[in-house]
């Protein structure tokens, strides 16, 4: 995790550069063949553990994280990950209805 949890869209820039694409990368130099199935996901970096960004009024802010979770998968893939899955957002009350 970061040392500064995201919560709006400003603070998520570091997120597409995170652990996990150097993981991937340190997997994939160990061993070059090796399928590496990965997740995108925001819910480690927000302040609140969602996968939902907020605008700067506190309200969800889906374009932009879409946009962070593109980003991601796409660093996740260039990194070496063969399969880039994007989790399932919940909301505090546990639906999928954020989308």
């Amino acid at each position: 995790m970061e040392n500064h949890p995201p919560t709006t869209v400003q603070d998520a820039e570091p997120v597409t550069g995170s652990s996990p694409v150097r993981a991937i990368r340190a997997a994939k130099n160990a061993a070059p063949g090796m399928a590496v199935m990965t997740e995108t996901c925001l819910c480690s970096y927000t302040t609140a553990r969602t996968c939902v960004l907020t605008d700067h009024h506190g309200r969800y802010d889906h374009n932009a994280t879409l946009g962070i979770l593109g980003d991601q998968a796409l660093r996740q893939a260039e990194a070496g990950g063969c399969q880039v899955e994007g989790s399932v957002p919940l909301s505090a009350t546990g639906t999928t209805d954020m989308f």
